[in-house]
């Protein structure tokens, strides 16, 4: 798991914890809900991270335990049936932007020694990498979109 039950406690408190989880009134904290929210929450920015690294990550970065513990705190308010204050609502906005921005590649995983984590995708592997130095379009790759034969394709970055 990127983020422990503990870890969330820490960032949030038992007292808030207690009050989302403790559904039998019991004055403690339901670790089963608890972990149940944190590996949900994990499991939706793995659905956005997979789309650019092995997931699930073997080193969790401080920003991605940061978007677990926000989507796991929203989990945590839907299922005890509170109401999402705007700032919680806000903050996981911003973790889903953010996560939609890594999958697209407009932003990177930093490593604890601040170097990108490495995506395991084999570089240059489509024409939109920016690094494809072969033909844009072929008359073979037109075909059927009413270009006519022999008509002369323009190449991009011959």
């Amino acid at each position: 798991m990127y983020l422990t039950a503990q870890e969330y406690r820490d960032r949030f408190g038992d007292a808030e914890t207690i009050r989302l989880t403790d559904e039998n009134r019991t004055g403690a904290v339901d670790s089963e809900r608890l972990e149940t929210a944190i590996g949900d929450a994990q499991e939706e920015v793995d659905s956005y991270l997979g789309k650019r690294y092995a997931t699930p990550l073997a080193s969790a970065p401080n920003l991605v335990r940061g978007f677990v513990a926000v989507l796991a705190r929203e989990n945590l308010h839907r299922r005890a049936g509170m109401v999402i204050s705007p700032p919680l609502e806000k903050d996981a906005e911003r973790v889903r932007s953010q996560l939609r921005d890594i999958s697209r590649g407009l932003m990177t995983l930093p490593t604890a020694d601040g170097a990108a984590v490495e995506d395991g995708r084999a570089e240059a592997d489509s024409a939109t990498s920016g690094d494809y130095t072969g033909p844009t379009f072929s008359e073979e790759s037109l075909a059927g979109f009413g270009v006519p034969s022999g008509y002369a394709v323009a190449r991009w970055r011959q």
